[in-house]
């Protein structure tokens, strides 16, 4: 009976986040749709690339990593305060550096140009960054619903005021504002649920910094939070560089067409969350079950990114036309391209969960480093010839590097002769077999 109470509770707090995530992906994808007709293809550049800076120059705002201060609240439920309150100032000594870091790059880089103001606007929305330790807090304690709620409801207001800001017929640098809006909404249901539900009575508001805590979770963090910001350059710094080698209208065509591919990550997202368990049960039991169970997980991988790829290739022309309009025809080609790596994201996904059981933590630091660095030496070339259909190329190629570095790891050649050894042919057999009969 624990176990089943266990199930159904890690089921019920991995429900929550993925319906979290779908919503935010979905209001993301819709109401960006809107705002992308409304902006036209420049001033969304404009926007997204904003947001891609600010992503960039404050990786290290977060120092305290969320998955460490989760397992120190686990394991000293009795000093939990300490432990958030020594994650708070680390975070908000990142914070301070990180808007120190973004005021001088965004003078130098931006001054004078149309995205300053628009740089500095989104930046006020990391201030409540030290304020989510709370969310690492419900996490620990199985109590996700809260840190999805709170979520949800910011993007919702952010959401609407983007609407009505339409509607408005609002200036670029409104849009901006909305993302203060969704991080001061979300940080401030938070707060609320924290002391509502009295878990904040435990706190003694005149605690002072314990040095033991915060040296332990710097230590601990640090690996993980460089391993971040590689992970945080590979992802955004395409459109960073494609305005600085090209122009903020290649900008938007590029983000509308990555906009489109990124729905399909919600169903690695999902299966990664609900599948991983069993693969760690498996990996228990015995080898030969765990390879037989990650072949079988491998195939349903492989046919969804494969079916979503070719979807999205065929159908680029009219999905860029029907919810982006003649405005983005230029991104057509692009959505083309990057919706090649679709495939290679989910491969990822499920080889990433491979890798934390393996607990192969070197080896994700050094792939990351390694596309990461690529991605931006391939951008260089690719950007001032191809603009953001060279970016896509650049992505494509990366994701390809990370798959085969991590394959060709002695260690990880399993992996690779799972999706080429007669038992995944077998388990594809046996799928067809069951079709065939149905």
């Amino acid at each position: 009976m624990g176990s089943k109470q266990a199930v159904f509770k890690y089921l019920h707090n991995t429900s929550w986040i993925f319906f979290e995530k779908l919503f935010r992906l979905l209001i993301g994808l819709f109401v960006g749709i809107y705002v992308a007709r409304y902006l036209g293809p420049e001033n969304f550049g404009i926007l997204n690339y904003s947001v891609s800076f600010i992503a960039l120059t404050t990786v290290f705002s977060s120092i305290a990593y969320r998955g460490v201060i989760v397992r120190e609240v686990i394991t000293d439920k009795i000093n939990y305060d300490k432990i958030l309150f020594a994650a708070f100032m680390l975070n908000s000594a990142g914070l301070m550096f990180s808007i120190l870091l973004t005021l001088s790059v965004n003078f130098f880089v931006n001054s004078g140009g149309a995205a300053y103001s628009v740089v500095l606007f989104i930046l006020i929305s990391i201030v409540f960054q030290p304020f989510m330790v709370i969310s690492y807090f419900f996490q620990a304690n199985h109590r996700l619903k809260y840190v999805a709620i709170s979520s949800v409801v910011g993007v919702t207001i952010a959401g609407m005021y983007r609407i009505y800001l339409i509607y408005m017929e609002a200036d670029l640098e409104m849009f901006a504002i909305t993302y203060v809006i969704e991080g001061f909404f979300t940080t401030l249901l938070l707060i609320y649920i924290y002391i509502n539900k009295k878990y904040s009575t435990h706190v003694n508001v005149n605690v002072n910094v314990n040095f033991k805590y915060l040296k332990k979770i710097f230590n601990d963090s640090y690996p993980l939070v460089i391993s971040g910001v590689f992970v945080t350059i590979f992802l955004k710094i395409d459109q960073v560089m494609i305005k600085e080698l090209s122009n903020f209208t290649e900008v938007g065509n590029y983000v509308a067409a990555v906009k489109i591919s990124n729905v399909w990550t919600i169903f690695p997202v999902a299966l990664s969350a609900s599948l991983f368990p069993i693969v760690i049960r498996a990996y228990k039991k015995s080898t030969t079950f765990f390879y037989t169970r990650l072949a079988s997980i491998y195939y349903v991988f492989i046919m969804l990114g494969l079916f979503a790829t070719f979807f999205t290739y065929f159908y680029s022309s009219e999905l860029i036309l029907l919810l982006f309009g003649n405005e983005y025809v230029d991104a057509i080609p692009i959505l083309r391209i990057h919706s090649l790596s679709i495939v290679l994201i989910f491969l990822m996904f499920i080889t990433a969960n491979y890798l934390v059981l393996k607990n192969e933590k070197k080896l994700i630091l050094k792939t990351d480093i390694v596309t990461a660095i690529s991605n931006v030496i391939l951008n260089m070339f690719l950007i001032p010839k191809y603009g953001a259909y060279g970016a896509s190329i650049a992505t494509l190629i990366s994701y390809a590097l990370k798959l085969f570095l991590v394959f060709s790891y002695k260690r990880n050649k399993k992996l690779l002769l799972i999706m080429t050894s007669p038992r995944l042919l077998k388990v594809i057999k046996w799928k067809m077999m069951i079709r065939t009969n149905s």
